[in-house]
């Protein structure tokens, strides 16, 4: 595939050091041109891989997507800081979480619109962390204030919003069920 980057690569060692390790360069045009540059930016990577510079690019690029997961865990699921001192504790709750998110990318790529594929659950949900944080994956498309009743020998929840966000979790609704099918 055809990129605007320029791939060099060339063998590196530092001294003191017995061994030496395969140095691959990106290289591109900087948007803008700057006072104290030259107009590209650059991108290293250090590997022992013996494969093609370009299939190596594009495997630490496949492998950086697992640094945007952990980010997404950390500040949209409340990962950031364990509850307790316990260790067993600790790892019940970062097990929901990890559950949280899976179900959230489920519902991303299955029952929501291919326009919100690529955002986030915070960008998604469009609140604050700290309320996020307090009502989770659990209401993440309702944010609005609502209340349970009971009618026709159920519990209903009846949810304060605007006409397009609950046409939208109609629809989502509807995708549900015919996934249950």
């Amino acid at each position: 595939m055809l990129t605007d980057r320029e791939i060099g690569e060339t063998v590196h060692t530092m001294n003191k050091l017995s061994f030496s390790f395969r140095l691959i360069v990106l290289r591109w045009r900087a948007g803008q041109m700057d006072l104290f540059s030259d107009g590209y930016y650059y991108h290293s990577i250090l590997t022992d891989l013996d494969a093609p510079a370009e299939e190596v690019v594009w495997q630490y690029n496949d492998r950086a997507q697992i640094e945007n997961v952990i980010k997404e865990l950390k500040n949209g699921f409340g990962m950031e800081y364990m509850p307790t001192g316990d260790f067993g504790a600790n790892s019940f709750w970062f097990s929901l979480g990890v559950l949280a998110y899976n179900v959230f990318v489920m519902k991303k790529y299955f029952v929501l619109p291919e326009a919100l594929r690529a955002k986030t659950i915070q960008s998604i949900i469009g609140v604050p962390k700290k309320i996020q944080r307090f009502f989770g994956v659990y209401c993440w498309m309702l944010v609005e204030a609502g209340k349970v009743v009971k009618h026709a020998r159920g519990l209903c929840l009846k949810v304060y919003t605007e006409v397009e966000k609950f046409i939208l979790y109609k629809k989502i609704r509807l995708r549900f069920l015919a996934l249950a099918g």
